[in-house]
């Protein structure tokens, strides 16, 4: 199990790494006990890299006797994902939790709208939907390849049209 996740981290600007300096940096971080050690260390941390090395601390078992560990090379690449793709071009923070069956699922509200992007670190497959809750409808659903560019453009740009429309 991890710690408490409110504990204050020591922040990179957004975009400030290339997608394999953010890979690269995850992993060499993944190994660490806790957050606490990592920001000990001196290992500079933004939160999306801090949210998957906490996430990647949990261990099978981690939900009342249920949830899959989380994949560490899936996180690294996750995370070299969110830099190289989403992360600096002013959009809305992402919050990210684990799944049971060992994802990562990724939630935003936008007004009226609330996202959200299911994540398997293995396939590297996602789907994403979105919702109107003042209308009660999907408004869409869309399965992703994130090894592919197009699909976190796609990403971005629904963000964009969303916040536009809330």
């Amino acid at each position: 199990m991890i710690g408490d996740a409110t504990m204050a981290m020591q922040t990179v600007p957004r975009g400030a790494h290339s997608a394999s300096d953010a890979e690269v940096t995850l992993k060499e971080t993944l190994p660490f006990a806790s957050l606490e050690t990592l920001i000990a260390s001196g290992v500079a941390v933004d939160d999306v890299a801090g949210r998957l090395v906490e996430l990647g601390h949990l261990e099978d078992g981690w939900f009342d006797g249920e949830g899959r560990a989380l994949d560490r090379d899936g996180l690294a690449w996750l995370n070299a994902g969110m830099h190289a793709y989403y992360l600096g071009r002013g959009l809305p923070d992402i919050d990210l939790f684990a799944s049971i069956t060992g994802g990562i699922s990724a939630e935003l509200s936008l007004g009226r709208f609330e996202c959200g992007l299911e994540v398997d670190l293995t396939s590297h497959r996602a789907t994403w939907f979105d919702a109107d809750i003042e209308a009660d409808q999907e408004v869409a659903e869309r399965n992703l390849n994130l090894d592919d560019p197009n699909d976190w453009q796609w990403i971005v740009e629904r963000v964009r049209l969303l916040s536009k429309r809330a």
